[in-house]
């Protein structure tokens, strides 16, 4: 079970890079942000929050009406002032104490990953806040992080990119085109794998499937994180082909009412079997379908669907079985059609 950590902004402290990390696209009303977290001994440790937006302290001298008809004009026109920022500079702490609902999706990466967009950061804001490394790693890769600007890590000379260019390029104006919702899929594109479907961030104006709420930075319930994707794993043709259909199977979970008991079960369940198959060495056809046909067996309730064959007939399946009948030789061209 994840618990959530209560920290002061600033408090040091020390994770190894072996972790598991996370990067989650939230999203509070219209305005879209990234947050950057680890899962420490089974506590959600927030490392930075990133959004971009006008300033609080920019946009409090006139009342709200006139401020959001000022802000729909300049943007329409490319000229209205904004930057990528930390999220509590965003809001200059006004919401300390304050319970925030928010939509989010989460994907598990590593600290690879997490230093890689920290890295890409540095060029369009090097005032960005994160954790960051502050003393030598140990030798059980346990390091020491503290809240600081991204600026103060030490740096490689960067490759050119397009995605940190338009970052760049449109850092300081928030347009129509260039909002809140873009910086973040930018962002995402610098963190996770190109595999990853990141189709939902380009709609503005739809949510993310699942749902929380955050205090002070920190979020208040245990996340729905995907794991890694299959194209992160050294996969053979056949177990691709099977953990593929079972990731795309965790984030069809997603679309269920995830503040149900049954469909956490249902998620973790089927996450665990997910990274143990992704994690076996070429494990043959044989020992993949027996071991999902035993985690069926354990779990007969989950991943069943209702499929329509007809305007009035429909029958409910178990996709495991259909895996366990479409994965011979004569329905091999039929899978991998689905991938």
């Amino acid at each position: 079970m994840v618990s959530i950590a209560k920290l002061r902004t600033n408090m040091p402290i020390t994770i190894n890079k072996t972790d598991k990390f996370f990067m989650a696209a939230c999203m509070q009303g219209v305005h879209n942000f990234l947050c950057l977290g680890v899962i420490r001994k089974g506590q959600i440790i927030v490392l930075s929050e990133i959004g971009k937006a006008m300033p609080f302290n920019k946009r409090n001298r006139y009342p709200a009406c006139i401020i959001a008809i000022d802000m729909i004009c300049e943007m329409l026109y490319n000229c209205l002032d904004s930057e990528l920022l930390n999220e509590r500079k965003l809001i200059d702490g006004k919401m300390d104490g304050i319970r925030r609902s928010i939509s989010y999706i989460a994907y598990e990466i590593n600290y690879e990953n997490y230093l890689q967009l920290l890295h890409a950061l540095n060029q369009v804001n090097p005032q960005i806040r994160a954790y960051i490394q502050t003393e030598p790693e140990e030798k059980d890769h346990s390091v020491t992080l503290s809240y600081q600007e991204i600026g103060k890590l030490n740096y490689e000379e960067e490759k050119p990119n397009s995605i940190i260019d338009h970052l760049k390029e449109t850092n300081k104006t928030l347009s129509i085109k260039n909002n809140c919702r873009s910086a973040v899929n930018d962002m995402a594109r610098l963190t996770v794998p190109q595999q990853v479907d990141l189709s939902l961030f380009h709609h503005y104006y739809l949510s993310f499937p699942c749902k929380s709420t955050v205090l002070n930075s920190q979020f208040t319930d245990e996340l729905y994180i995907l794991p890694m994707p299959p194209s992160a794993y050294h996969l053979d043709i056949n177990q691709q082909g099977i953990v593929t259909i079972l990731y795309k199977e965790l984030e069809k979970i997603l679309s269920k009412k995830t503040n149900n008991a049954e469909t956490r079960d249902e998620f973790e369940s089927l996450k665990t079997l997910y990274t143990t198959e992704s994690g076996k060495p070429h494990p043959s056809i044989h020992t993949l379908i027996q071991d999902i046909i035993a985690w069926h067996n354990m779990y007969p309730r989950y991943l069943m669907e209702t499929r329509s064959y007809c305007c009035f007939w429909s029958k409910t399946v178990s996709v495991i079985d259909e895996i366990n009948e479409i994965y011979g030789t004569p329905g091999y061209k039929k899978l991998m059609n689905r991938i």
